[in-house]
């Protein structure tokens, strides 16, 4: 039960570091673009 639980929250964590990241590299996309301009 722990172990489920320890690995539950180990993908949720990865899940939001990988969401969080993308959102990022969107950002830094959208400034280079508004740089461009």
């Amino acid at each position: 039960m722990l172990v489920a639980n320890a690995v539950g929250m180990y993908l949720f964590y990865v899940m939001v570091a990988d969401f969080r990241h993308r959102r990022g590299l969107q950002e830094e996309h959208d400034a280079r673009l508004e740089a461009g301009k």
